[in-house]
């Protein structure tokens, strides 16, 4: 092979490499960086995702309201049916999708305790197939200053049978949010005794 011919390949070869690399430089130039999201796309926010579903009665709870949720929480927890419930510990039991598990798992067997008042109550109650009605509103009281993701509050609770005496509760709730909020800490006042028209 000449060598004029053997100069002209190698030529032909430097051109067609010099034109791949240009193509490579102005198509990584031109390439935006990956920013974690699809380009175009806005990052989703807590209020776009869909709510967890939940059982009655918190199947309408807004579960992105901290009010809401302690508010359904306090009442549920004392919404006795001494018709159908064994003992004080079953309405505590159905509150269970509005607490975190670690709330939960340390307490399940104490809600009995929980709610402080005798088992003549009951008694009394389930021989009459007495209705509850349970009232719970948040205080205006001093509360620790709210943090991100994280609110305490007291709640008065009164539980209002329809036979005998009602009772009244300070509830001191902590609630916590991953996303939704659940209750984290409860501390329940010892019951002072009310009359139903209070």
């Amino acid at each position: 092979m000449k060598e004029s011919t053997i100069i002209k390949i190698l030529i032909g070869v430097i051109a067609v490499l010099a034109i791949v690399g240009t193509t490579l430089v102005v198509w990584w130039w031109k390439t935006p960086a990956y920013t974690g999201t699809d380009v175009g796309m806005q990052e989703p926010t807590v209020t776009s995702w869909e709510q967890p579903v939940l059982p009655p009665p918190f199947e309408n709870l807004d579960q992105s309201d901290p009010d809401q949720v302690m508010e359904y929480a306090a009442r549920e927890f004392f919404h006795f049916d001494p018709e159908h419930d064994q003992s004080f510990a079953d309405a505590p039991e159905r509150v269970e999708p509005l607490f975190t598990p670690e709330f939960y798992a340390s307490h399940k067997n104490s809600w009995s305790a929980m709610v402080k008042l005798p088992g003549s109550v009951w008694d009394e109650w389930a021989s009459h197939h007495a209705h509850i009605d349970v009232i719970a509103t948040i205080q205006a009281d001093t509360h620790p200053e709210d943090q991100s993701g994280r609110r305490a509050r007291v709640i008065q609770v009164d539980v209002k049978p329809s036979i005998g005496k009602g009772w009244r509760y300070s509830v001191y709730m902590t609630i916590e949010s991953h996303g939704w909020w659940r209750v984290s800490d409860l501390e329940i006042t010892q019951p002072v005794a009310i009359k139903n028209n209070e």
